[in-house]
């Protein structure tokens, strides 16, 4: 079960690894449960993100604003809400859809979420919303894009999976990854200037393994947001180097919901205890508003 203390006063990026495998779902389940603690501020990157809601069935993703969140959505959303709310600030952002704005909700109602498109807008936004005092942030992230994840440096995050049996393999692979790369330490300052730690400036690609010079024992990335390694690549790494990271996100939970897929079966399958301990399974089947 995830402790939403976890939430509280933190920015939170919900992440998924396909279309449709609950992410968006979650977000609005996380974002009722917060609010029995904190007030909570989200926001969407992009068009929110799913085709279809998964407890409705409704053909685009709606979230139920309630009075005292704090929304950051664009002025063509905002016309079509029922919502009443006070605008707190106009951001420099322009998206398709208008102006992105960040409203406080007066009066619920229905609304539908367009965020930053870029991660660089993505970051002035956030760090807007700190200056406000808005410190927990809930932000539904854009489809198997991580990279978002590092507009916030003290961002946590959860992953959402999809797991069937066309792509059990696959889901598992991503989980094992994530569990690796969760255990990977940041580097200090001090040992940033040893000769035998080589600094990968940018994305690391399989390719850029040439790039490494000899001597080397330790690689040092931005932060796991840059590691574009398959799992048989990056175990091949993690042989011969330690990797380090300059900045640390904290990894919450695995998000698994199953389809036509038993739970004990998917255990056997992931075969692996420590990544099961941070699994949850099917949060919403029992608990939504």
């Amino acid at each position: 079960m995830l402790n939403i203390d976890n939430i509280v006063d933190k920015t939170t990026f919900i992440i998924g690894h396909d279309k449709n495998v609950g992410k968006t779902t979650y977000f609005k389940y996380l974002v009722n449960q917060v609010r029995d603690k904190s007030a909570p501020t989200y926001l969407t990157i992009g068009v929110d993100g799913e085709s279809a809601d998964l407890i409705a069935g409704t053909s685009k993703p709606q979230i139920f604003a309630q009075k005292g969140d704090f929304v950051v959505t664009t002025e063509a959303m905002l016309a079509n809400t029922d919502v009443s709310y006070k605008v707190h600030e106009v951001y420099r952002v322009k998206t398709a859809m208008g102006f992105l704005m960040l409203i406080e909700v007066l009066r619920g109602g229905a609304i539908e979420l367009i965020g930053p498109e870029h991660n660089v807008q993505l970051q002035n936004v956030l760090k807007h919303l700190g200056t406000l005092g808005l410190n927990t942030i809930i932000v539904d992230g854009a489809i198997d894009r991580v990279t978002q994840v590092s507009a916030s440096k003290t961002a946590g995050f959860i992953y959402v999976l999809k797991i069937d049996a066309t792509e059990l393999h696959l889901a598992i692979d991503k989980m094992k990854i994530i569990h690796l790369l969760k255990n990977i330490l940041m580097i200090s300052e001090e040992d940033m200037k040893d000769d035998s730690v080589f600094y990968m400036s940018g994305a690391f690609t399989k390719s850029k393994l040439q790039l490494v010079p000899d001597g080397t024992t330790t690689i040092v990335v931005d932060d796991f947001t840059k590691l574009f390694l398959q799992l048989r690549d990056l175990r091949m790494v993690l042989k011969k180097y330690e990797i380090r990271f300059k900045y640390k996100f904290e990894f919450l939970h695995y998000i698994v919901n199953l389809y036509n897929f038993e739970k004990a079966e998917f255990i056997k399958q992931l075969n692996n205890k420590e990544i099961e301990d941070f699994v949850i399974y099917n949060p919403f089947k029992t608990d939504v508003n």
